[in-house]
């Protein structure tokens, strides 16, 4: 309903993409949330973070997805997994569940 008013503590998580297919600058985020089902993954350029907790490294996207031990120290990874659980914390919580 036009004009209704959300709830206070839900969040609008969404954003226009029209812009993009105006051909127009916009806003567009650095990461996608994705939800199919009972499984659901965010995602950025390179690479993706699903519900396990399991980060994947996507350079050779699509044909393969990487698996990131969890152990693993480098740079790149630690600093992707920190803004994709960061981008998972901007979420409606009772939608996304943390492992």
């Amino acid at each position: 309903m036009p004009g209704a008013k959300l709830p206070a503590n839900r969040i609008l998580d969404g954003r226009s993409f029209a812009p993009a297919l105006r051909g127009e600058k916009g806003s567009p985020r650095d990461w996608v949330f994705i939800e199919l089902a009972r499984h659901w993954y965010v995602r950025e350029a390179g690479w993706k973070l699903n519900e396990a907790g399991e980060l994947f490294d996507l350079s050779g996207a699509p044909f393969t997805e990487q698996l990131v031990p969890p152990d693993r120290q480098e740079a790149a990874a630690l600093a992707a997994r920190t803004r994709l659980q960061a981008a998972l914390a901007t979420l409606n919580r009772r939608r996304v569940h943390s492992p």
